[in-house]
């Protein structure tokens, strides 16, 4: 087969300058990232088979999957719920086809594996001023009362359907984009975050 010459490209290449776009009378108050180094796939689990496969995510990978909207686990593998049986599994890149590989072998018979890798472009945000940022797009509550570490939903920003957790309390989110959608989220963020001091890492 000839050489075309392709490689793989980010869904934000040509959109995300990396540096800063500070307001003339302060800081920086959002720092913006993509998470280029993150391998995705969905775990649905077949009927009656949700016990069975909390026990075998547990046993196997090590994770407990979460029952409710919530973020579990680690670096090499984690759970985001994204309805009732049904999550979005997340690794390291490095990892890439031998984890989508090795759920679809450890889960036979309890769900069905898609690799969303290609799907999705995960984008992380934080800093001092990304609640209010986010206030303005998304119809959710991120007030530390409401949403903390560990906390995820599904939810618009516009007509955008998409995923968000918090990863951490300075806060840090990440947030899983359709990539076809991409561009239209990344021209939020900076558009809604000028105000505040924007930094593309």
């Amino acid at each position: 087969m000839a050489n075309l010459g392709l490689a793989p490209r980010s869904a934000l290449a040509g959109l995300a300058d990396i540096g800063r776009r500070e307001p003339s009378a302060g800081g920086v108050g959002v720092f913006v990232s993509e998470r280029s180094n993150v391998t995705l796939a969905s775990v649905v689990v077949r009927r009656n088979a949700t016990a069975a496969l909390v026990l075998r995510m547990r046993e196997v990978f090590g994770v407990e999957p979460p029952l409710q909207p919530r973020h579990t686990g680690g670096d090499d593998v984690a759970l985001l719920w994204t309805g009732p049986a049904q999550w979005l599994a997340i690794g390291a890149r490095a990892n890439g086809d031998a984890l989508v590989g090795r759920l679809r072998t450890e889960l036979s018979g309890l769900a069905s594996i898609s690799d969303q890798t290609d799907g999705h472009v995960v984008i992380r945000l934080r800093g001092p001023d990304v609640r209010d940022l986010l206030a303005r797009g998304l119809p959710i509550d991120l007030h530390v009362s409401a949403f903390a570490p560990g906390h995820a939903a599904v939810t618009m920003l516009g007509q955008v359907g998409l995923y968000i957790w918090q990863v951490d309390a300075q806060p840090t989110y990440d947030l899983a984009v359709p990539t076809s959608y991409a561009a239209y989220v990344w021209r939020w963020i900076a558009a809604s975050a000028a105000q505040f001091g924007l930094s593309v890492d």
